[in-house]
């Protein structure tokens, strides 16, 4: 809700619309993949250390669609902020419909063949797509580059996957049992793999993103970085 309020005051100003939006954004984005690699790294482990029966570890391979899910609404979120603040909320309920139709097609049915994976995986299905047709609208709309909105976020996903793959490797090297060492391992390698990666790609890419949220939680750290 801030962002529809700073998107509101600024509509008339492209250049300062599209530049507030890049960088929630690519706050977003930082947010939105740490959790779908946490939730990876840690769901398994997460359902045993709490007490569960070991036959519900299995729940834990659903946690990152579900994830993914919930990543790709936390995106839209942002976007339906700058549609309705550029009086567009129209195209927000287009949408709306839109997402509908997908889950008629897609979750509905693979929930009758496959039950609880298959509603989980349609959920992934139906967010991913439906992020990408948003992306597209966004950079029709408004002067925002589309290889810039699938050019961060695609990093953002390596840099997941890559945390996820060094969590799961270096346990699988120690032959660790789930539970709350494999836990605590998993959490301290994806979260230092994943900041350090991102971190570099924000330097390298000139966005000084992670110096903005910084900024956002410690009021001494100046923002910087270009749109």
């Amino acid at each position: 809700r801030v962002s529809f309020s700073t998107y509101s005051r600024i509509q008339y100003d492209s250049d300062r619309l599209s530049s507030a939006y890049n960088r929630v954004y690519r706050i977003t984005c930082i947010w939105v993949g740490f959790t779908v690699s946490m939730c990876t790294l840690l769901g398994t482990d997460a359902i045993i250390v709490v007490g569960l029966q070991a036959d519900y570890a299995q729940a834990g391979l659903i946690l990152p669609l579900v994830a993914v899910w919930g990543a790709c609404r936390a995106l839209a979120e942002n976007d339906t902020m700058l549609f309705s603040a550029s009086g567009r909320p129209w195209i927000t309920t287009a949408f709306q419909f839109m997402v509908l139709a997908l889950f008629a097609l897609c979750v509905i049915p693979a929930g009758i063949y496959y039950a609880l994976p298959g509603i989980a995986m349609g959920l992934a299905g139906v967010g991913l797509v439906s992020q990408v047709v948003r992306m597209v609208v966004v950079a029709r709309l408004f002067p925002i580059r589309f290889s810039a909105l699938t050019g961060w976020l695609g990093g953002v996903a390596v840099a997941a996957s890559i945390a996820v793959w060094a969590g799961f490797g270096l346990s699988g090297n120690l032959s660790l049992e789930p539970g709350w060492i494999r836990l605590v391992l998993h959490a301290t390698v994806g979260m230092v793999v994943y900041a350090a990666i991102v971190f570099g790609l924000d330097s390298v890419m000139g966005y000084h993103t992670c110096r903005n949220l910084f900024a956002m939680v410690l009021p001494g750290v100046r923002t910087a970085g270009k749109v």
